[in-house]
């Protein structure tokens, strides 16, 4: 009798699990034009069927929505306990003839949700991100706990992150936490498989935002789990944190559309153009933030594209950058360097005075322009250019600006947005992304504003970079803000603000401005405390948010309203480099040791474009005054839903039980 009332139960628990995680869309057509803003995922069997904004006030409009806007097929049925898909693309639930079909989670804000009702009753917020996915009950995992050990992340030093799955014990109410096994993880482009306790261990990473994703695809099989995309940002000093979201909710407004087009204002151009110089940051607003910017970054340890901004501002910096590129060097031979560890150590270095050319028998230079630059990421050779002009170096090696010009021409993607033809780039994958879109458009500004190169056609790189430029306006919300692929942060707001002054344009003009709110003006709205510039409104008082910020501010300082601003420029000379030789004998290793131990002070004379180096103790450094960010990938649902749902799914199932019994 025990056995059978525990079978019953368990039975119970499957099918209700079973029926929760099915719970599709209807065949009703509904638009809503005043929905929510919300990002639509739908996922297939080996890849990602399609994805992109969408509206609607419940998780059904938008879907709907995005399905026939898309033109993708799909059949769905009112079934006893709401409506189920049956069928996305050709792909079919029960394909398998298991407990396979189509499934959905949402995420939002840090959250990551399984709703316990159908997708026609799961009422949406601004922001939300809803996966559709094909899976099998038991079989594909959510990837909805993301950690590190240990829980604050060292630059240069290795990590551990562990991937797990956080579900409810319906009988217990408990939380149960399952590591997913054997699962591909690529971070940056380097890729890992999870071991049986769900861990990778991970490769040193430099400071700054990392890309990872989550997939496990098998050949004629369900995934073992959802594919999920997100980034995390190492700084040595708090938590990283996983954003769980397309779109920051607070940064939407419920009324403008992700990435909406430009409306014909009621007003004359005339009104309108004064609309826009009355909303217009003011030149003592942006000169007073950059003032505070600079001198909160003066007391910072620079890293080296702070000390490439410190540098092109005139005033001292403060670096421990040689010591932590020696460790570098010592566990990293530079034949093995990315190309954008090596762009990175040629800027910190010619910002610091030293030579990159010849640092302890290291030719930084030589090493990433004689590579293969087929071997190139889509950033590396964004910033390969952007380095070239950034320190002067002369066109002396296999990798030329020209070949760099046309490899990021060849790059671009064209993707497709209400029959609108987008124009950008991405860090990977085929959507566009703004951050790497103004990156490139930066690096393309001086062909734009008229100079040439052998073998490159400026007309073509006119008309990409005006392409870009429309597709970063369609992509600015009502606040003022660029939204990401992660959602609007300051440093996309910073990055699109140097390339629309690199060639001329305003960023608090027309094409610009929405809502009275105008580029510059959303970017400001994340200035933090004494100088410091919020990531987002999570993460705030960020290093990397302000170093990034910083570059903007001196653009917006230098530029007048009519002139091109190229942040990537300098006066390092060459032949004013200082070399630093290996040492051989014991006395100068000590002696080399002992300043590797103490930080390095620069001073600019800008005048004379000498460099003064001095060495200075730096054992008292104050640690950075940031907040500790939030754990991520915490459980979902309250007790009263858990329970309403189990009894609702607990008298379907009996019944269902019944008739199977009498049959």
């Amino acid at each position: 009798m025990k056995r059978g009332i525990k079978s019953t139960l368990s039975s119970m628990a499957l099918i209700f699990f079973f029926i929760s995680m099915f719970l599709g869309i209807t065949g009703i057509n509904v638009y809503a034009a005043d929905g929510k803003n919300v990002y639509v995922t739908v996922e297939g069997l080996n890849s990602i069927i399609s994805e992109g904004p969408s509206k609607g006030n419940n998780a059904l409009e938008a879907l709907e929505n995005f399905l026939n806007n898309k033109k993708i097929n799909y059949k769905a049925t009112n079934g006893k306990w709401g409506a189920y898909i049956e069928e996305i693309n050709g792909l079919k639930a029960g394909n398998f003839g298991r407990y396979d079909g189509w499934g959905y989670y949402i995420k939002n804000n840090h959250k990551f949700i399984v709703p316990q009702v159908s997708i026609d009753n799961y009422k949406l917020n601004a922001g939300d991100k809803i996966t559709v996915y094909y899976n099998e009950y038991g079989v594909t995992a959510l990837p909805n706990i993301v950690s590190f050990e240990p829980k604050v992340v060292k630059e240069d030093h290795p990590f551990k992150m562990q991937i797990l799955e956080s579900s409810i014990d319906y009988k217990t109410n408990k939380e149960i936490k399952t590591p997913i096994k054997n699962v591909s993880v690529q971070i940056d482009n380097k890729n890992y498989t999870t071991n049986e306790e769900g861990f990778i261990d991970v490769d040193p990473l430099k400071n700054g935002e990392h890309i990872y994703r989550i997939t496990g695809y098998q050949k004629e099989n369900v995934p073992k789990v959802s594919e999920d995309n997100d980034k995390f940002i190492v700084d040595s000093i708090n938590a990283p944190v996983i954003s769980f979201v397309k779109s920051d909710d607070s940064k939407v407004d419920e009324n403008n559309d992700i990435k909406k087009e430009n409306k014909e204002d009621k007003n004359t151009k005339e009104e309108n153009n004064e609309n826009i110089k009355k909303n217009s940051i003011d030149k003592d607003t942006i000169d007073n933030q950059y003032n505070e910017t600079l001198k909160y970054l003066e007391e910072k340890e620079a890293s080296p594209w702070a000390a490439f901004s410190l540098y092109k501002a005139g005033v001292r910096v403060k670096s421990n950058f040689l010591s932590e590129l020696d460790k570098s060097l010592e566990e990293t031979p530079l034949e093995n360097m990315r190309p954008g560890e090596l762009e990175t150590n040629i800027i910190g270095l010619a910002s610091l005075g030293f030579s990159p050319y010849d640092y302890k028998g290291n030719n930084f230079v030589k090493e990433l322009y004689s590579r293969d630059i087929n071997k190139f990421l889509t950033n590396e050779l964004i910033f390969g250019l952007l380095t070239y002009r950034a320190v002067n170096i002369k066109e002396e090696y296999i990798i030329t600006k020209s070949d760099l010009v046309n490899k990021i021409l060849d790059k671009k993607l064209l993707n497709d947005k209400d029959g609108k033809n987008l124009t950008g780039w991405a860090w990977a994958g085929d959507k566009i992304d703004p951050d790497m879109t103004a990156a490139a458009i930066n690096a393309l500004a001086p062909y734009y504003n008229g100079k040439t190169l052998a073998n490159v056609d400026n007309n073509k790189i006119k008309s990409v970079v005006d392409n870009s430029i429309d597709t970063l306006s369609l992509m600015q919300d009502n606040n003022g803000n660029i939204i990401g692929n992660y959602g609007p942060s300051s440093e996309t707001d910073a990055f699109v603000i140097m390339a629309l002054t690199s060639v001329g344009l305003n960023p608090q003009g027309e094409k610009f401005t929405k809502n009275n709110n105008n580029l510059v003006k959303g970017f400001l709205s994340y200035k933090g405390e004494n100088g410091a510039f919020n990531h987002n409104p999570e993460v705030k008082n960020n290093y990397f948010a302000t170093e990034q910020s910083f570059r903007a501010l001196m653009n917006l300082k230098n530029y007048n309203g009519e002139n091109k601003v190229d942040y990537y420029t300098s006066n390092i000379d060459k032949n004013k480099l200082k070399v630093i030789k290996k040492e051989v004998n014991e006395q100068n290793n000590n002696e080399n040791d002992k300043e590797q131990n103490n930080n390095i002070a620069v001073e600019n004379n800008s005048s004379n474009d000498e460099v003064i180096v001095k060495v200075q103790d730096t054992s008292s450094k104050e640690n950075e005054n940031n907040k500790k960010i939030p754990k991520t990938g915490s459980p979902m649902g309250t007790t009263e839903i858990l329970f309403i749902s189990l009894l609702i799914g607990s008298l379907g199932v009996l019944a269902i039980y019944k008739g199977r019994k009498e049959a």
